[in-house]
């Protein structure tokens, strides 16, 4: 049994489950802008950038005037219908999630980042290969990390030589130290401390 729904004008329409209808083709064109236009504008071109979103802004209106006129109505379209997501994303009803409010990572001009998993809020100003840095932890000018797994806010200083290495939370890493251990037998570092 189709499902019925009634539209603004007070007119039972019939929700379609078929994915393929014109407003819905519209609407996979616009999604399929997003990357072409994240290209473009990451790489200098900004004209050939605002045009592309200027083509996908125009859809956005295009499929719904689509839909209404051919009184198409499909799951999808329901979902893509700004009234439709202002109904289901209410203030009455907030989506929470853990956030820490941290800047992005910085990677410094003579920094180096290789073949890692970097968290938010890292600031990296040596050379990080082959790690996992979790959120905000800091790489000094002129450290070396390699092969190191450094859990939050770990700060490596000036000129620092960590290989194989694990360190927990809020560890402190001093000036010239060097750290290493071995592929089959890391280096582990206990949390808050200082070496």
């Amino acid at each position: 049994m189709a499902e019925k729904l009634k539209n603004a004008s007070g007119a039972t329409e019939e929700v379609t489950h078929r994915i393929f209808t014109l407003a819905n083709i519209v609407s996979f064109v616009r999604l399929l802008m997003v990357p072409a236009y994240l290209v473009l504008l990451l790489n200098g071109y900004d004209l050939a950038a605002t045009l592309v979103f200027a083509v996908a802004a125009a859809t956005d209106f295009l499929d719904g005037q689509i839909a209404r006129r051919t009184h198409t109505v499909s799951r999808l379209g329901q979902l893509l219908d700004p009234a439709i997501r202002a109904e289901l994303f209410t203030p009455a009803r907030p989506i929470r999630a853990k956030g820490t409010d941290k800047a992005s990572t910085y990677v410094g001009p003579e920094g180096v980042c290789v073949n890692s998993l970097v968290g938010e809020g890292c600031r990296i100003e040596g050379v990080v290969e082959n790690s996992i840095l979790f959120r905000g932890v800091s790489v000094a000018k002129g450290a070396e990390v390699k092969n190191c797994i450094l859990m939050q806010d770990a700060v490596i200083s000036r000129d620092a030589v960590l290989h194989h290495v694990i360190a927990d939370k809020n560890v402190a890493v001093m000036d010239d130290r060097t750290l290493m251990g071995h592929e089959n037998c890391p280096l582990v570092i206990a949390k808050d401390s200082k070496v």
